[in-house]
């Protein structure tokens, strides 16, 4: 998917160390504890990546409750403020719900 520039894709496992990277500068505290590369080796079926211009811009882990299978969570940060960061979520939704 491409909205503004945005290229969504499916993630891999192999995107986390570049997840990792910027994780906690973009949320100003740490945060690379509460994301652990087990989530990309397990969850990247229901995750996706957006890149801008070739640089990671924003990225959703997606993953199913199986507590309450009628629920998905995901984390993203994206380009804030800039009305990229709702194509992930809409785009995320539909990997996150197939596999419920």
């Amino acid at each position: 998917m491409e909205d503004r520039g945005l290229i969504v894709r499916a993630a891999r496992p192999a995107d986390y160390d570049t997840i990792i990277a910027v994780v906690d500068g973009w949320w100003g505290r740490a945060m690379s504890a509460g994301l652990p590369r087990l989530f990309l080796d397990h969850f990247f079926g229901t995750s996706l990546i957006a890149e801008h211009d070739g640089e990671l811009a924003g990225f959703l882990i997606g993953f199913g409750s199986p507590s309450k299978p009628e629920e998905a969570g995901g984390s993203l940060h994206s380009l804030r403020r800039s009305g990229t960061s709702v194509a992930p979520y809409r785009t995320g939704a539909q990997p996150v719900r197939a596999v419920l």
